[in-house]
């Protein structure tokens, strides 16, 4: 069930376990996709570990899916904004 690889990668998030959160929440994907709540988690999971394009397109999926929290629509909008705007800095050094 999608809602027991929610609520495992919340405790990993708190040990700081990026890695195994990010784990957690692709399998919660898999699971249930149209899930906003997982994309919008993911999104932050795959910043920690680095992967700048899993998340943008994890809050991609969000964004489109929504969930009806506007404060949670407004900081993936954010994030997003901000990933997008370090990508293109990346891009632009040649990284």
């Amino acid at each position: 069930r999608p809602e027991v690889y929610l609520l495992l990668a919340e405790a990993q998030r708190k040990l700081g376990r990026w890695s195994e959160t990010l784990h957690s929440l692709g399998r919660a994907a898999a699971l249930d996709p149209l899930a906003p709540q997982v994309h919008y988690h993911l999104g932050f999971a795959a910043v920690h570990t680095g992967d700048l394009a899993r998340a943008q397109e994890a809050w991609d999926n969000y964004l489109r899916l929504g969930d009806g929290d506007p404060r949670r629509r407004d900081v993936a909008t954010r994030a997003q904004a901000a990933a997008d705007a370090l990508r293109a800095v990346l891009e632009e050094e040649g990284g």
